[in-house]
């Protein structure tokens, strides 16, 4: 099965006709993009997208999806449950999934082996191990530690110095951070979430929000429909209405309606729509804009040409 790619932008003396076939083994989809490219491997319908300076994280039920797209490209393959990810700007963003952590960082790679619901997690200069027993993740983080034991889904973060707290009760997340901090109380599958400081990474599962802002760029996955987000200093404010999500933040602002499960995320300046619609991926792209929509939970993701934020 190949799907196929139309680049409608002129490149050169590029034909915007041409068509670039993207091969599908075992559910995995490889599609690279000239210039600006996306790898998406997909393993069990799942897509992983964090998008580095125009980054989106998309966890879309039980299927999430990653799109790693850094000028130079980041590829992300999971064999049998191991992650390799890049790691930006000593960043660690740790969402977990069926007993499962996935943890992007930025420059110094982590490999994850995960063995028996077992993370090992060797990081250059400052290592994380991360030994999961019984759904108890301990990471020990050398300088700037991160100990995170989890029992019955409650998850307790002291980080030194710049400190987070995750205790989560019955699907509830506060998420105190000293210093730039962010407070998330999680209730009823709702999330509130105050940003101090343009930058919040929050992986959340089964009901999920990642929420990465960097450098002004807000990417936001919501799953299930619920996400109430004020933000400090350029910010958003999300009403919900009828599973409608409108986020307006200031200066750089993200309006995201979701009709009958699906979501559209415009993004000022750097613009991302992702409708969702059954679990496949097709990409076009239109004056340096991907278009990625998926047929039942698609994602549709326009990036608009690169503004200094």
């Amino acid at each position: 099965m190949r799907l196929q790619v139309k680049y409608t932008r002129h490149l050169g003396t590029e034909n915007p006709n041409d068509v670039v076939k993207i091969p599908i083994v075992n559910d995995v989809v490889n599609i690279p993009i000239v210039n600006d490219i996306v790898n998406i491997p997909i393993v069990n319908l799942g897509v992983n997208i964090p998008i580095v300076n125009l980054g989106v994280n998309i966890p879309i039920g039980n299927h999430v999806v990653n799109i790693p797209i850094v000028n130079p490209v980041v590829n992300i393959p999971i064999v049998n449950d191991i992650f390799n990810f890049p790691i930006v700007n000593d960043i660690v963003n740790i969402a977990i999934v069926n007993d499962i952590v996935n943890i992007p960082i930025v420059n110094d790679v982590a490999n994850i082996p995960i063995v028996n619901d077992i993370v090992n997690i060797p990081i250059k200069n400052d290592v994380v191990n991360i030994a999961i027993v019984n759904d108890i993740v301990n990471i020990p983080i050398v300088n700037d530690i991160v100990n995170i034991p989890i029992v019955n889904d409650i998850v307790n973060i002291p980080i030194v110095n710049d400190i987070v707290n995750i205790p989560i009760v019955n699907d509830i997340v506060n998420i105190p951070i000293v210093n730039d901090i962010v407070n998330i109380p999680i209730v009823n599958d709702v999330a509130n979430i105050p940003i101090v400081n343009d930058i919040v990474n929050i992986p959340i599962v089964n009901d999920l929000v990642n929420i990465t802002i960097l450098n002004h760029v807000v990417n936001i996955a919501i799953v299930n429909d619920i996400v109430n987000i004020p933000i400090v200093n350029d910010i958003g404010n999300i009403p919900i209405v009828n599973d409608i999500v409108n986020i307006p933040i200031v200066n750089h602002v993200v309006n995201i309606p979701i009709v009958n499960d699906i979501v559209n995320i415009p993004i000022v300046n750097y613009i991302v729509n992702i409708p969702i619609v059954n679990y496949i991926v097709n990409i076009h792209i239109v004056n340096d804009i991907v278009n990625i929509p998926i047929i039942n939970y698609v994602v549709n993701i326009p990036i608009p040409k690169r503004v200094i934020l």
